[in-house]
């Protein structure tokens, strides 16, 4: 607000040299008094003000001091699927802030499978492909305020596509034993000779082709396998 002492008389108003239209920002004048609204401010809205007249110039300097960030929409616990992507999200009160992601004590970083995301004041943490490892305890923080919640993975179910079938050879032929699943195995299937552990070995050849597991023998005698 700004008062002169003769009444009715105009001016204009600047911000920072440049001039202030009515349509963005609110003017008015009473008498000898002018009104500046300016709604909604922030930071970067501070700076010089200025009334020009014909015959006065007024200054003055508005400063605008951020409010701390705070958490508006906490993170939330979920379930996700394996192999399928899950999205943990958090919205804040400030554009301008600098946020951490945690699992457990560990700090996150973007990686292939592991992706952090801003758009404004909305943080995310996307996670691709979720696997059982994934599951925990996450975090986010923001000045001094956190927010945490819970991941869970549910497996997905393993069918058997193609079952081993008996077989016999006779020398010196090989025999092999052949196993189809539904899904891409995390960890390895395995395969057992009468109750024991089988290994790759100089008599023994275990491989996968994607879903379908293999086991070879190369000393020819009739035996049975388990998966």
């Amino acid at each position: 607000m700004t008062c002169l002492s003769k009444e009715d008389m105009r001016g204009e108003w600047y911000t920072n040299g440049s001039r202030i239209r009515p349509t963005t920002i609110k003017t008015s004048s009473e008498g000898k008094k002018h009104c500046l609204l300016k709604c909604n401010v922030k930071p970067e809205d501070s700076g010089e003000i200025k009334f020009v007249s014909k015959q006065v110039e007024l200054v003055a300097y508005l400063e605008v001091e951020e409010l701390p960030v705070s958490i508006v929409r906490p993170l939330r616990d979920c379930t996700a699927l394996e192999k399928h992507r899950v999205i943990l999200e958090c919205t804040v009160s400030s554009t301008n802030c600098d946020v951490t992601w945690y699992k457990g004590d560990q700090e996150l970083e973007s990686t292939e499978r592991m992706e952090i995301i801003q758009v404004g004041c909305y943080h995310k943490l996307a996670i691709h492909q979720v696997a059982l490892e994934n599951e925990g305890t996450y975090s986010f923080e923001v000045g001094e305020h956190s927010s945490t919640a819970k991941l869970m993975v549910e497996a997905q179910t393993i069918q058997v596509v193609e079952d081993i079938e008996d077989v016999e050879v006779k020398a010196p032929e090989t025999d092999c034993f052949q196993c189809e699943v539904s899904v891409t195995l995390i960890k390895p299937p395995i395969w057992t000779l009468n109750g024991e552990t089988l290994q790759s070995g100089p008599s023994v050849r275990i491989e996968n082709q994607g879903t379908v597991h293999i086991l070879t023998f190369k000393k020819k005698k009739k035996k049975t396998a388990l998966i």
